[in-house]
């Protein structure tokens, strides 16, 4: 009866120290923050913050997917991974954190763009194959106005509307009824170009109509000049033989 209860005993020990090793997902927390709103130009800042909960230290690796139109700041080269035909970049750090403490990591990037950036959740695995994630996280990156709409910037009327007025060639088509047809669109998309359509086609009928009056002149003025030509052809012909002096045998 004792050796039953000592194997229990050693048994349940056994039992609740491997699932203390062992790290859930709700026992790992990942969090990433990170501004909303940025201008162009600005060096945004992203802090990943990793909190173990368990009661002992946890190894994990975590790892960063940045895709998108950005310049790294720090640390200045990324890693490259082929993904479908393409080098993606991303990055990644390996950090033991004590048991009930977190561990922060920042890092920064420049946005090449002004527009809606998306980033895809930070990804983190633990030495035994427990793997969790962060929420995905997005911002947004605001033109700073100097009154040149830079497409290169990739400035439009979305996203710089200071500089970007409706109507003009900024890569977007902005569906918008302001009296100019955007180049941007199909002519179904912007109703301004189903218009300046209609308008150019009746300018077109106008202008056949216009034009109609001296082609009917035209056709009537051809054939007689044609026929007065062949006339004063035969007459020319004609008088030049009589003129010709006859040559006796």
């Amino acid at each position: 009866m004792k050796k039953q209860l000592l194997l229990i005993v050693c048994f349940t020990i056994l039992l609740s120290s491997s699932f203390t090793v062992k790290a859930e997902p709700e026992d790992i927390i990942i969090e990433r923050i990170i501004q909303e709103r940025v201008n162009y130009g600005d060096v945004l800042e992203v802090m990943i913050i990793a909190t173990n909960n368990e009661a002992q230290p946890v190894n994990i690796k975590i790892e960063e997917l940045i895709t998108g139109e950005f310049e790294f700041i720090e640390p200045k080269e990324p890693k490259l991974r082929a993904w479908e035909g393409y080098n993606v970049s991303y990055l990644d750090w390996s950090v033991t954190i004590p048991a009930n403490s977190k561990e922060t990591i920042i890092y920064k990037i420049k946005p090449l763009l002004t527009k809606q950036y998306a980033l895809s959740s930070t990804k983190a695995i633990t030495e035994n194959g427990n793997s969790f994630k962060s929420m995905p996280s997005s911002f947004r990156v605001f033109c700073v106005p100097d009154d040149i709409c830079d497409t290169s910037k990739g400035e439009n009327n979305v996203y710089c509307p200071e500089d970007c007025s409706t109507g003009i060639a900024d890569n977007t088509c902005d569906y918008k009824e302001d009296g100019r047809c955007d180049p941007d669109c199909v002519p179904e998309a912007d109703p301004d170009c189903e218009a300046k359509a209609a308008a150019q086609e009746a300018e077109e009928v106008q202008e056949e109509e216009r034009k109609a009056p001296e082609r009917s002149i035209l056709i009537f003025i051809i054939p007689v000049i044609v026929v007065i030509l062949i006339i004063a052809a035969i007459v020319y012909f004609m008088v030049s033989r009589k003129g010709k002096p006859t040559i006796k045998k």
